[in-house]
């Protein structure tokens, strides 16, 4: 009988050495998708927004642009939970309302694909979580964690995404892409950080830029520098730039997962509201 102790730390190392797993072909994957149904634009929208709030991003992505690395493809598993057996096998369990919820970002496998379609993320900014569950009298550990892109084709045999598919599913993105970001926190962060124009070459530079001077205006001005950060977050100004950053993020993320669909589905047309 494998440890319980010992079980956890074989998860962690199979999750260090992840990157050795092997690329899907795209032709294959495109076959091993078969009957899965293309996301919506609404369904990209709404998987933009489920991402944004994903984790405390805020914690684990830069402040300054270019940011983390982010990478979206279709997983016709997406919304299911991966469960680890102490024999190393991997099963898919359907989500239901009986189900034991693991996260805040929890829903049952139906909701999830009514509402974000098979959608999935990965990024490996994020923390990792393993939980422990039995099912009978075997331990198992439920590895939902999204560092990696990871496709489970049966319970030995795990690949990731076509590199095609990486490469068209990938942005970047800050911190300020968390819903929960205050001007606040990212005046008193910025002033820490003191960014330069130099710190975000070729993204949002003219934000970035007018933000930069906004900080410098302050430091001209009387009073401590606590004083000085909360009249740079009550500026209008600040609070509308720190907004259009935000809204820049999720139209990079929903530009990324519209061009991969494009390569994964080449044959179908899309609309607004799904295809044509």
């Amino acid at each position: 009988m494998t440890d319980a102790r010992d079980f956890h730390d074989e998860m962690l190392l199979s999750r260090v050495s992840i990157h050795d797993v092997p690329a899907m072909d795209l032709d294959a994957y495109r076959r091993w998708l078969g009957g899965v149904t293309p996301p919506t634009d609404s369904q990209i929208e709404a998987f933009a927004d489920f991402v944004a709030d994903a984790h405390s991003w805020y914690k684990h992505l830069p402040l300054l642009p270019p940011g983390a690395e982010f990478l979206f493809y279709i997983d016709p598993q997406a919304g299911m939970d991966r469960l680890v057996h102490a024999s190393g096998e991997v099963t898919m369990r359907t989500r239901t309302p009986e189900t034991q919820p693991f996260h805040y970002t929890w829903m049952t496998t139906a909701d999830y694909r009514e509402r974000l379609g098979y959608l999935s993320f990965s990024c490996a900014k994020g923390s990792m979580l393993f939980p422990g569950e039995r099912l009978g009298v075997e331990r198992v550990i439920l590895d939902n964690n999204t560092q990696h892109p990871l496709l489970q084709l049966s319970g030995d045999l795990a690949m990731t995404p076509p590199r095609e598919v990486l490469e068209a599913g990938t942005c970047r993105l800050t911190a300020l892409v968390h819903p929960r970001v205050t001007a606040d926190w990212v005046a008193t962060r910025l002033a820490a950080e003191k960014p330069s124009q130099s710190s975000s070459p070729d993204i949002q530079e003219a934000t970035w830029a007018a933000i930069q001077q906004l900080l410098e205006d302050q430091q001209g001005e009387s009073g401590d520098e606590q004083q000085r950060i909360h009249r740079l977050s009550a500026n209008p100004a600040f609070e509308s730039m720190v907004q259009e950053h935000r809204a820049w993020l999720r139209q990079q993320m929903i530009d990324a997962m519209q061009r991969m669909r494009s390569l994964v589905f080449p044959q179908t047309l899309f609309s607004k509201g799904g295809t044509i």
